[in-house]
Order: C-alpha cells, then sequence, then structure tokens
C-alpha cells in the first residue's frame, strides 16, 4: 500500500472535522522534500506533535495530525496479496510460562481492581453510568495501568459519546459473553461482526478511539475475548501478519493470530502431559490468580517487545 498523499489525508480531515487541515498536513509532511519516507522521524510524534499541531493550527488540529499519522502507519504497510501472510509464530508451553513469569504483578493490583469494579456491569452494559464507571473507573485505569495519562487525560474528550456507544452496543458484548478465548470461532459472522462493530463505533473518538485505548478499554468490559495490544505489540504481529492493521477488521486479525498462539501452547502441554485442554487452561488460569487467557497472552507480548 502506497503512503497516503497530501489529498488523502485532506479528504480524511474534512470527513471527519468539516475541514481539510491544509496547512497541518503540508506542515506535518514538509521534511519529506529533504528526507522522503524518512520524514516521519520528525513532526510524526504521536504523543508531542498533536499538541504543537494545536498551538499552530487550532481547534481539531490534534486530532486531524494523530488521523495524518494512524494514516501513514497503515501505509507503509503492504496488503496481503502484495506480500502475503508470514507463518504463525510458535510458542512452547515453558516459553510462555518464562515470559509471562517476567511481568506478571508489576503494577497488577490497579488492574485486578478495575476487573472487579466492573463485574456487574458487565453482565448488562446498558446500565453503563458515564461519571461512575467511565471517569471513575476506565479512566483511572487508562492512566494508572495503562500509561495513557498523555492520551486520556487531556481535558475535551468525548466521554459521553464513548459511554452513548458503549450501551449501544449491549447486544453485540452479549454475543461474545459466553465465549472462552480458546474455543471462541472468530471466522463466525456473528462473532466477528460483533467485534468489529464494537471496535468501528469506538474509532471514530478523538484519543478515546486510539487503537491502544479502544483494546484496554474493550478488555474491561470483556476479559475474556478482547487482547490488549500498544503500537509495539502491533508493529510485532504486523511482522507476522500484514492484514493486522490499526482499524476494527485489522484487530479481529489480531485476535485470530493470537488465538493461534495460544493454541500452539495449549496444544504443546496436552501432547507432553495427555490433558484435555480445560483442564489445562484451568491450571494455567489457576497459576495466575485466575487471569483470562486474553490476560495471559498480553503479559506473554507486553513482555517480548518492553524491556522491564
Amino acid at each position: 500500500m502506497n503512503m497516503p498523499n497530501h489529498e488523502e489525508h485532506c479528504e480524511e480531515s474534512r470527513r471527519r472535522y468539516g475541514k481539510p487541515f491544509s496547512e497541518l498536513h503540508r506542515w506535518m509532511d514538509e521534511p519529506s522534500l529533504m528526507l522522503g519516507t524518512d520524514h516521519r522521524m520528525y513532526r510524526h510524534n504521536p504523543y508531542k506533535t498533536p499538541l504543537e499541531a494545536r498551538r499552530i493550527f487550532g481547534e481539531n488540529a490534534d486530532h486531524a495530525c494523530l488521523d495524518h499519522i494512524r494514516l501513514d502507519e497503515v501505509g507503509d504497510t503492504k496488503p496481503p496479496e502484495e506480500e502475503g501472510k508470514k507463518k504463525t509464530m510458535k510458542l512452547k508451553y515453558k516459553d510462555l510460562i518464562d515470559k509471562v513469569n517476567k511481568y506478571h504483578y508489576k503494577n497488577e493490583p490497579i488492574y485486578f481492581e478495575a476487573i472487579a469494579d466492573l463485574e456487574e456491569l458487565r453482565k448488562d452494559l446498558t446500565k453503563l453510568d458515564d461519571p461512575n464507571h467511565l471517569i471513575g473507573i476506565v479512566k483511572p485505569f487508562l492512566i494508572k495501568w495503562g500509561r495513557m495519562g498523555r492520551v486520556v487525560g487531556r481535558e475535551g474528550l468525548n466521554w459521553r459519546g464513548l459511554g452513548e456507544r458503549l450501551r449501544s452496543s449491549e447486544e453485540d458484548f452479549d454475543n461474545l459473553r459466553k465465549e472462552r478465548f480458546q474455543t471462541i470461532n472468530f471466522e463466525k459472522d456473528k462473532i466477528s461482526d460483533s467485534i468489529t462493530t464494537i471496535y468501528g463505533k469506538l474509532d471514530p473518538l478523538p484519543y478515546l478511539g486510539s487503537p491502544t485505548t479502544i483494546s484496554k478499554t474493550l478488555h474491561l468490559f470483556n476479559p475474556e475475548i478482547f487482547v490488549m495490544w500498544d503500537r509495539e505489540i502491533r508493529k510485532k504481529y504486523k511482522k507476522e501478519n500484514r492484514r493486522i492493521r490499526d482499524n476494527s477488521e485489522g484487530y479481529l486479525e489480531f485476535l485470530k493470530e493470537t488465538q493461534k498462539l495460544i493454541r500452539d501452547v495449549l496444544n504443546d502441554l496436552k501432547k507432553d502431559s495427555g490433558k484435555e485442554l480445560d483442564e489445562i487452561e484451568k491450571e494455567i488460569r489457576n497459576k495466575y490468580k485466575n487471569i483470562t487467557l486474553a490476560k495471559i497472552i498480553d503479559e506473554l507480548n507486553y513482555g517480548a517487545v518492553h524491556s522491564f
């Protein structure tokens, strides 16, 4: 896929914010005249550049700036028909345990508290209360545990819009409630449609709809199915599967890839121990305070791409 050009960036801004922000996009890409595609080393920092953009170009310029950076990241990957999917990563049970042990319980009390606080709400998201659940639980979780203070700690974010989108997604969340990560069929239309619909509703929200924020938020509302990711984790998985992108379909592909990974682990131990997969899953969960396989994968991924 080719890098988005100036007109495409302007059209995306016009679609989202009612104006093209032509001068902003020209300013962001100005270093390309000297550096070519390496220009993104400058004026493309997802944390600092949006703040500078808002100061220079005014209201919504920070949002348009972040959209520009995300579109460039998507355009920098080759589509599957050009490169194809690489071989799925393989992982042994011992490797999983070794890697998870290096991360587990680092800052985890905050995680368990948020999961417990939302237990009743997860049964029916129409009962979601914005001040209580989003501002009181989700926001502190994202800031303290997710280390996303610069993203979600800013003023003026549309928490009300997030609440409306989550409440309206109750039917899709309900389709996923009885599913388990090792057995869910992501190829089933009802399942895949529910996941992409939920993700897609949150995607247009500035900052609250960033790929990392979406995954962490959705994990709180269904920790069995939604695996968290961040920019570095996405980079790692994109090398294995070029269909993984920063959108709803790309996130679904990420879930499929991580499911293959955890199934390899479970089947590896089944082969050696003769135990059934359900028994193996139960043992793994009990070993780590009954966290879900989706959270086990998050700890594995985090340990693989971040140093401690």
